[in-house]
């Protein structure tokens, strides 16, 4: 007997791992996406999934999501290449130890935002160019020098970047970055 698009749901969240985050197009091979819609929805209704955000669920009785979770899946949902930005990316660097209130990504998809949990997720338009063909590690780097900007990096910021990656990590970055921002480039090198 041929199992429902709610049952088969089900089974699969049933043996995922706690936390994990789930959006409509994880279960595109179960169904259309109305029927996964709705399947969805009413599972939340039941007390089966916790609604995080629209079209955002999570397995009921777990901790909530952390806004970077829920930033990779709305990513993953949207297909978008996502990479933390500005003060974000600064933070997640350990360049400055105060998180931000607004969590902020540069993606290849369109601006976006999303309250969540007393934080702003951000989601700002960047060329692809500036972030496909760049490994997270690499984009991430990237976005935090442009957070600090050309003219304001000091040799203390250069230090806390030698320090955090090994020189096979900074010559991939190097190699990564031939098709970035000059100076960007040109800082990476200098490492």
């Amino acid at each position: 007997m041929k199992k429902s698009i709610h049952q088969a749901i089900h089974h699969i969240i049933q043996q995922s791992q706690p936390g994990d985050l789930f959006v409509v197009s994880d279960f595109l091979m179960l169904g259309s996406y109305e029927a996964v819609k709705r399947a969805l929805a009413r599972m939340a209704e039941a007390g089966q999934l916790t609604r995080v955000l629209r079209g955002l669920y999570q397995k009921a009785d777990t901790v909530p999501p952390s806004v970077y979770d829920v930033a990779f899946a709305l990513a993953r949902h949207h297909a978008w290449t996502i990479v933390p930005a500005e003060d974000t990316a600064l933070h997640l660097l350990e360049f400055t130890h105060e998180a931000p209130k607004t969590i902020t990504f540069v993606s290849d998809g369109p601006y976006r935002t999303y309250p969540y949990n007393q934080q702003i997720l951000v989601f700002k338009r960047r060329s692809a160019r500036e972030i496909k063909g760049l490994s997270f590690q690499t984009a991430l780097v990237c976005e935090a020098l442009k957070a600090i900007g050309e003219n304001a990096l000091t040799e203390e910021d250069k230090d806390h970047l030698r320090q955090r990656y090994n020189s096979l990590q900074l010559a991939k970055m190097v190699e990564e970055t031939q098709r970035s921002r000059q100076w960007v480039h040109t800082v990476l090198k200098s490492l």
